[in-house]
């Protein structure tokens, strides 16, 4: 019978030898002690607008909690892309200093171990536009308190940086870890979107090309993963072509918040990039009829459908990120439920083979429960922006991961006539494939208006799929109006 470990010891050497990844419940626990081990996060957004005078609040209880995590799993270092405060607060910095500095003291865990602090900026830290005076001022005049200043003001990045994580800072900070480089670039007010003098930094860094060293700044690095679905919050577009000419550069990045359930959050093109997700909340995705809009689109079309976004505020993403020779593990966490999001994703930093090309082919497809049944129901009822609409629900059960078959990452609902002429087909996320499968419903719904499909005699024929869009075995319903 094959042991776990042996699975993963010849997924692990499938990866380093062909790049062709791989996916399993508890790798990261399988693989023992690695080469270097470090916990990933971003968009922790510390604030106690609930109370001004507290010195603590819920961000930063769960961002201690997962401090605590990732002490218990002895990570060499701790990394955060950005968006630290919520809003540039300099008493928001002390407070990621405090959790800091409780849970690892001295900068060691408890065996006396350092630990390396791999935080920086984000745009919410150090961009004015987030410092909004006519909002704070009311509440903490309210306490009898002056507004605290902002890191956006003057050198107070640098200021409060030295003062609160005893620490220089500069826009580019350099950090070796156990032999590997981390580059972590600062988000500047400066030029929003760039990393300044990266191209220089590197260069004079010279890093060895035999291994891999690792980068990380906020914004997500545009033209990487997720992009033919409209992922949003890129950069400037010009650190990515400075990262090209080093293969050996893995990236992380945040910002986008985007959920850690989907295995595209690793993108391999010349260099691999991490999506490090968020602890604050895990946004789903666009084009889908439950999929997110931006409130920054003046004119989003995601506001066209007949079914509210997902609620993001339910998920509270990070991960474990472990390296063993060229290969490396991602544990994906949920830190609100104490649970996996999803199995670990196993797979070469050399062969740069994470992409739909590769990973389709070898993916499995998902499929439905035995028995599983479509319903379909008309209704009055009202789409994303809260007008009355005339409705049919089409309610189907979830595709879970059994032991043979993956989670579903979404469903393609088709509605179409009897002989099969396509009517219209969207697709629609489970209520909760943001958490961790066994926090997700039992049931998931696709809602279409009347109007939508025309009168007379409709089939609904839903199909589960796989994050690559390998779909499972159709389920369907037939619709008589």
């Amino acid at each position: 019978m094959t042991t776990r470990r042996q699975f993963l010891d010849r997924a692990l050497a499938l990866a380093a030898l062909t790049g062709v990844p791989a996916k399993m419940w508890g790798a990261a626990e399988a693989l023992g002690e690695p080469d270097l081990r470090i916990g990933v996060l971003s968009d922790i957004h510390l604030s106690h607008e609930h109370d001004v005078r507290s010195k603590t609040s819920p961000t930063k209880e769960m961002f201690i909690h997962a401090l605590e995590y990732f002490r218990d799993r002895k990570v060499h270092g701790v990394l955060v892309c950005g968006d630290l405060a919520n809003a540039g607060l300099v008493d928001e910095l002390e407070m990621v200093s405090d959790a800091w500095f409780k849970v690892f003291p001295d900068g060691k865990l408890p065996d006396g171990t350092p630990v390396a602090n791999l935080m920086h900026y984000g745009d919410h830290d150090t961009e004015r536009r987030f410092y909004r005076k006519d909002r704070f001022e009311p509440m903490y005049a309210k306490k009898g308190l002056p507004i605290p200043e902002s890191l956006s003001e003057g050198e107070n990045r640098k200021i409060y940086w030295e003062k609160y994580f005893k620490e220089p800072w500069s826009p580019i900070r350099h950090v070796k870890v156990r032999g590997y480089d981390f580059v972590l670039g600062n988000f500047m007010r400066e030029c929003p979107g760039t990393t300044p003098g990266l191209a220089d930094f590197l260069a004079k860094l010279n890093p060895d090309p035999k291994k891999p060293f690792f980068y990380s700044q906020h914004r997500w690095i545009c033209g990487t993963y997720l992009a033919d679905e409209e992922m949003w919050g890129g950069d400037s577009g010009k650190n990515g072509p400075v990262l090209m000419k080093f293969p050996n550069a893995v990236a992380f990045t945040g910002h986008t918040h985007y959920m850690l359930t989907d295995d595209r959050i690793v993108w391999q093109d010349g260099y691999t990039q991490i999506n490090a997700g968020s602890l604050l909340n895990a946004p789903c995705g666009r084009q889908r009829e439950n999929g997110i809009d931006i409130s920054w689109y003046k004119n989003d079309y995601m506001r066209d459908t007949q079914m509210k976004s997902l609620n993001a505020h339910q998920g509270h993403h990070g991960m474990v990120f472990s390296l063993k020779g060229d290969s490396a593990v991602i544990e994906r966490r949920d830190f609100g439920c104490d649970l996996p999001v999803g199995p670990d994703l196993v797979f070469s930093l050399s062969s740069k083979s994470h992409t739909r090309a590769n990973c389709e082919p070898a993916s499995v497809a998902p499929e439905f429960p035995q028995g599983g049944a479509v319903s379909a129901v008309a209704r009055a009822g009202k789409n994303r922006k809260g007008e009355a609409v005339d409705q049919i629900v089409v309610t189907f059960p979830v595709a879970a991961p059994t032991k043979d078959t993956p989670r579903a990452l979404d469903y393609e609902v088709r509605a179409e006539k009897a002989d099969g002429t396509l009517l219209k087909a969207k697709r629609v996320y489970s209520p909760g494939i943001n958490l961790p499968p066994e926090k997700d419903a039992a049931k998931a719904v696709c809602v279409f208006a009347r109007s939508e499909v025309g009168a007379g005699p409709v089939r609904f024929v839903v199909h589960p799929a796989n994050c690559w869009r390998k779909a499972g075995k159709p389920i369907s319903v037939a619709f008589e109006g």
